[in-house]
């Protein structure tokens, strides 16, 4: 168990609803109830967690947790040393939060709203599958589809199904994705696991991040959103944002401009942010889309 005691930079709702991962839900009550109680009576009663707790379950490739987060005090239960490292524990965004403020003080209501946001540490092989199927598709939808995938292919643990493996994937043809929803992106969906099983992602961690977007482009079905959601959530290249629909309101709530071509909205963000841009993206995308647009 990881116990985390000083919650103002770690908020589960806002870290697991702004679009970067795909696998968790939200326990209900009676589930609520038991992993509750198996936190032990002194913890459940601070801050009056059995009446105010949060509480998720989040996979991971074949890892599960069960985070419960009350107001200033949070529990991740699951592999302690994987966990630390997904959350990216380690890292200050306390000071990662004033670095995007000194860089652009417009930035300060996004930042007191999503503060409690981190990028996570996802694993490259799931990221990369899990975003090609994001494309022009719902959150919902990409959730039932990806449980579909793993249900499917995975292996099936104690707590649900493990992401597939390469192998696994391998089994798959194009009319088992079309089966699945996947629709017109089934056949990006064979290529890459083939592309993924012939050793392309070998190294590809060293790379560094222009070389390793090129190489992404070269993907059937990658294109430039997809590349730089990958890069920033499954390899953290935080110096990368992502460009959506939610991205061209951030443009024009940060500039007062009406939104110009994505290469253009990319390189304001890069120059604006710098090495922290995906972090700012993910303030923006998460104040923007929970309905704050007053500038």
């Amino acid at each position: 168990m990881i116990e985390i005691n000083d919650t103002k930079n770690f908020e589960i709702d806002s870290i697991l609803t702004c679009g970067q991962v795909f696998r968790f839900r939200p326990l209900p009550t009676d589930e609520m109830s038991v992993v509750l109680k198996s936190i032990g009576a002194e913890a459940a009663s601070r801050e009056g967690m059995l009446l105010r707790a949060k509480c998720y379950e989040l996979f991971a490739g074949d890892k599960h947790a069960t985070i419960v987060q009350a107001s200033s005090v949070a529990y991740i239960f699951g592999d302690d040393g994987y966990f630390a490292d997904y959350f990216d524990l380690a890292s200050d965004y306390s000071s990662l939060g004033e670095e995007v403020l000194q860089a652009f003080p417009k930035i300060q209501a996004a930042l007191e709203f999503g503060k409690g946001i981190r990028i996570l540490k996802q694993e490259l092989k799931e990221t990369v599958i899990s975003f090609i199927m994001s494309q022009n598709n719902n959150i919902k939808r990409i959730q039932a589809t990806i449980e579909r995938l793993c249900v499917a292919l995975g292996t099936k643990t104690e707590c649900g199904f493990a992401f597939p493996t390469g192998k696994q994937l391998a089994c798959a043809d194009r009319a088992f994705y079309d089966s699945i929803g996947c629709g017109y992106r089934s056949r990006y969906l064979v290529e890459v696991v083939n592309a993924m099983n012939e050793g392309f992602f070998d190294g590809f961690e060293r790379l560094d991040t222009p070389k390793a977007k090129e190489k992404l482009l070269s993907l059937c079905g990658v294109g430039e959103k997809v590349a730089n959601c990958i890069l920033l959530f499954g390899l953290h290249r935080m110096d990368v944002c992502p460009i959506d629909t939610w991205m061209k309101t951030a443009y024009t709530y940060c500039t007062g401009l009406p939104p110009t071509s994505f290469p253009q909205m990319h390189a304001f963000f890069g120059a604006t942010f710098g090495s922290n841009a995906g972090y700012a993206q993910q303030l923006l995308f998460n104040y923007l889309r929970n309905g704050n647009t007053s500038r």
